[in-house]
């Protein structure tokens, strides 16, 4: 006899996690064009917490293999052999990527995706991609296509919905970051024209001011780690939103010495996320402008690789209509 089907709010395409009961299944079998790619909702599961929702989006096998192609792609690839750069441009043209974010509106109320987890079957590479393949059986979709399959955990705001109640789903890409061009700021008043790759607009960035600044006696900063960082404040014209370009240090940071001390917490503006084995990022704010801080490092002859990163939503927002 076959083992029954069974969905959980706690859990994901790998397995269970949770103790709650396994939800009511509700077959949908909704298609749609999204950004020109073609996405499938083939079931819904009603929970106790919330609703499950499984979303898979199918791409040919000639579209991805000339994906591969562009940048030289096989099932053995990793992030080592590529830049930051190139890990970026690869993303954002990844055809299974599945920076995705949900959220369901039910009887007035709208309630945001807790939870995912997502996988990809290739008939390619058909070695990897065992939860999308049992997906695929599930639904008995056609495995000669590449699949991007996403479930998604939303909980219910307030009571479980009944039966009747309409049911809409609410899908947003989440933006890709596309890399800009590197840049030296020697001194307050340099100036850089450059492209936006995103709207094909040209734009003047002017370093306002630039200094190098020791840390070392701030708690957040083990007693090994680099205490060197460069403070660059600019502005640029015409304005671009803030949440459409970051400026970043694209040098290869410089590892601690030794043992990296216990950190504390302190009242400060800045906050650092990193470790000995990669990168440190230093997040701050100015009071007038915008700021970028470069990596930590040790001798003060350092020179930052400043690098414009934009920010690309890749389709619009999209209401689908499931019961």
């Amino acid at each position: 006899m076959e083992k029954k089907y069974k969905v959980f709010y706690q859990g994901s395409l790998y397995g269970h996690f949770g103790r709650d009961r396994a939800g009511k299944e509700i077959e949908i079998n909704k298609s749609f064009l999204w950004g020109g790619e073609s996405w499938l909702v083939p079931s819904v599961y009603v929970c106790g917490k919330g609703l499950v929702a499984d979303i898979l989006k199918s791409v040919s096998v000639e579209d991805f293999r000339a994906f591969a192609e562009k940048f030289g792609l096989d099932e053995n690839s990793d992030c080592d052999g590529f830049s930051d750069e190139q890990q970026a441009e690869i993303e954002a043209e990844n055809p299974l990527n599945s920076d995705i974010f949900a959220s369901i509106q039910f009887g007035g109320r709208k309630s945001d995706m807790e939870f995912s987890s997502s996988d990809c079957w290739n008939p390619l590479f058909p070695d990897s991609g065992d939860a999308a393949e049992a997906l695929l059986d599930r639904y008995g979709l056609d495995k000669s296509f590449c699949w991007l399959a996403v479930r998604m955990s939303i909980p219910w705001r307030g009571r479980k919905p009944k039966k009747s109640d309409s049911l809409t789903l609410q899908l947003r890409a989440e933006k890709i970051p596309v890399p800009g061009a590197h840049f030296e700021a020697n001194r307050p008043g340099d100036k850089t024209e450059f492209i936006n790759p995103v709207t094909g607009k040209k734009h003047t960035l002017t370093v306002t001011a630039v200094e190098q600044q020791k840390f070392s006696k701030l708690r957040h900063i083990g007693e090994k780690e680099p205490p060197l960082c460069t403070i660059m404040n600019y502005d640029i014209s015409p304005e671009i939103p803030r949440d459409e370009i970051s400026v970043n240090d694209r040098s290869k940071p410089e590892k601690p010495r030794g043992i990296i001390a216990p950190c504390g917490k302190a009242a400060s503006a800045i906050g650092i996320i990193g470790g000995a084995d990669g990168p440190t990022v230093i997040v701050t704010s100015s009071a007038s402008g915008r700021t970028a801080c470069s990596s930590l490092y040790y001798e003060p002859e350092y020179e930052p690789d400043w690098c414009m990163v934009f920010y690309n939503k890749p389709k619009e927002d999209i209401e689908i209509e499931l019961i």
